[in-house]
C-alpha cells in the first residue's frame, strides 16, 4: 500500500495496515494477561469466577488477530451477527484501543 498522508487515510486503510495488526495483537495479549492475573487473584481469595466475553470469544475460536480485524471492521459497520451484544462491545473496545494506538504512532511518524 502506498504511503498516504494521515488526513487522507480512511478507517479501512488503517485496518489493513500491519501496524494496526501489531497493535491489535499487543492489546489482545494484554487482555489475556490481565484476565489471567485477575482469575489468579480471585482464586487466591476464594472468589467465584464469572465467564467474560473474552472467555466466550476464545471458546468460539475467534480470538485471533486476523479474525479480530475482520470482526472489528464488521462491528464498526454494524454488520456483525452471531455474537452477543457484550461480545460485540468487547471487540469494539479492544479494536478501538488498537486503533487509537495506531493513530498515535502514525501521528508521531508524520511529524
Amino acid at each position: 500500500m502506498e504511503k498516504k498522508e494521515l488526513k487522507d487515510l480512511k478507517v479501512r486503510d488503517v485496518l489493513m495496515m500491519d501496524e494496526f495488526r501489531n497493535q491489535l495483537s499487543q492489546v489482545m495479549d494484554a487482555e489475556v494477561d490481565s484476565q489471567r492475573r485477575a482469575a489468579s487473584n480471585a482464586r487466591a481469595q476464594g472468589a467465584r469466577l464469572n465467564r467474560t466475553p473474552l472467555d466466550r470469544l476464545r471458546e468460539r475460536d475467534v480470538w485471533h488477530e486476523d479474525q479480530m480485524v475482520d470482526y472489528f471492521g464488521s462491528v464498526l459497520n454494524k454488520s456483525l451477527i452471531g455474537l452477543s451484544a457484550n461480545e460485540r462491545e468487547y471487540i469494539y473496545l479492544v479494536g478501538m484501543e488498537a486503533f487509537r494506538r495506531t493513530m498515535k504512532k502514525l501521528q508521531e511518524q508524520e511529524t
